[in-house]
């Protein structure tokens, strides 16, 4: 819309202006896992880049640099991509499982793609074991996360 436009209405509004400028983006069903998130910030922040698949996994970092190891840092048996490290490698896996149990919800620890479908379907609300739950993804994700990196580069190793 141009100036001219703009000023050719008989009446208008500045929302009305900011209505017709804005774009219309499709709502991400998952924004809700980060925009009312009352973790810690860093957590949400890691939590923003695995739910945009951008945090440098080793098949990322393979499209840039030709990469001998490949494997899981954490548990040294599968090729290292989010959704591994994230919910399928052992080491997330006993994770997830224990969070699971300390918050009281019973299921089977899931792949990351049907994790993130679940909490977007259950974990909407305002509910403290809700709030509490989305939490836990965050910071669950934030300390696998750091995890990976210390056995990459610092070579130090912490159980679950």
């Amino acid at each position: 819309m141009t100036e001219t436009e703009v000023t050719q209405l008989p009446n208008y509004s500045i929302r009305q202006i900011y209505g017709l400028l804005r774009e219309e983006w499709p709502k991400i069903p998952w924004r809700r896992l980060v925009c009312n998130n009352k973790g810690v910030p860093k957590w949400i922040f890691i939590l923003f880049l695995a739910l945009h698949r951008r945090l440098q996994t080793k098949d990322r970092l393979a499209c840039w640099v030709n990469l001998e190891d490949m494997i899981c840092p954490l548990c040294q048996e599968e090729n290292e991509d989010i959704d591994h490290l994230l919910f399928q490698c052992n080491y997330a896996t006993r994770i997830w499982g224990k969070l699971l149990q300390w918050l009281g919800i019973a299921m089977q620890v899931l792949d990351w793609k049907a994790e993130v479908e679940w909490v977007v379907a259950n974990a909407k609300g305002k509910t403290a074991q809700q709030e509490v739950y989305r939490m836990a993804l965050a910071g669950g994700v934030y300390h696998i996360w750091k995890e990976r990196n210390a056995r990459v580069f610092d070579t130090r190793q912490r159980t679950t």
